[in-house]
């Protein structure tokens, strides 16, 4: 195990595309799919603050255009999360690991978002699915949380990779494993044994009682 209180400042490597300010501004609140009378689906991001949603977007944009093709935004939605909630899910908003790491970095810490979803079915998001499969791509774009949600849709990023994972399979040094939380009980399919995810949830629990919560 590395020792970090040794490593050099300069031997760190921060990977994120969330600047924390403007994401605490903004208030990410929920998730919505939508179509917009054409194809492809919409991924939309529903913030409090919708100004300071427009302002991150123009920002991606600014940095990889109006589309992101090496997919340096990694979208990701996580299924079963919940035996008891099977249409709850997590959509976790970060950055793309394989592309930003220096190998001379000896640590590096990525910086993700991530939003529970808790709807009672699954149809919404199983139709943005059979969508995205169908067209090969999505729009993401910011929203404003409200009864009836504004789509903001001139802010859009066209995304061609979405990283669908069921809970079950998350280990514990997957990246991913920031979707979960402490109280999961994660559907598992009947063969699985020893599912990945049981050991990542045990090292959550176990940071949990260390740090008193």
């Amino acid at each position: 195990m590395c020792d970090n209180t040794r490593i050099k400042h300069t031997d760190r490597q921060e990977l994120s595309p969330i600047d924390i300010p403007a994401w605490n501004k903004a208030g990410w609140g929920g998730t919505l799919f939508a179509m917009a009378g054409q194809p492809p689906p919409i991924l939309g991001l529903m913030f409090r603050d919708i100004q300071a949603a427009i302002s991150i977007f123009a920002g991606w944009r600014a940095k990889w255009g109006q589309e992101d093709l090496q997919d340096a935004l990694r979208v990701v939605i996580v299924t079963g999360v919940s035996v008891e909630h099977p249409a709850h899910y997590s959509v976790l908003i970060g950055p793309n690991i394989m592309l930003g790491v220096d190998p001379d970095t000896k640590v590096f810490v990525s910086v993700s978002r991530i939003n529970r979803m808790t709807p009672e079915t699954p149809t919404n998001l199983n139709l943005f699915l059979a969508n995205y499969r169908r067209y090969g791509g999505y729009l993401l774009v910011p929203a404003e949380m409200a009864a009836s949600p504004k789509i903001e849709v001139a802010s859009f990023i066209v995304k061609r990779h979405l990283h669908v994972r069921a809970a079950w399979e998350i280990g514990e040094n997957d990246p991913d494993s920031a979707a979960l939380q402490e109280d999961d009980d994660p559907i598992v399919p009947s063969s699985v044994t020893e599912p990945p995810v049981k050991r990542a949830l045990e090292l959550l629990r176990a940071r949990r009682r260390r740090s008193g919560a």
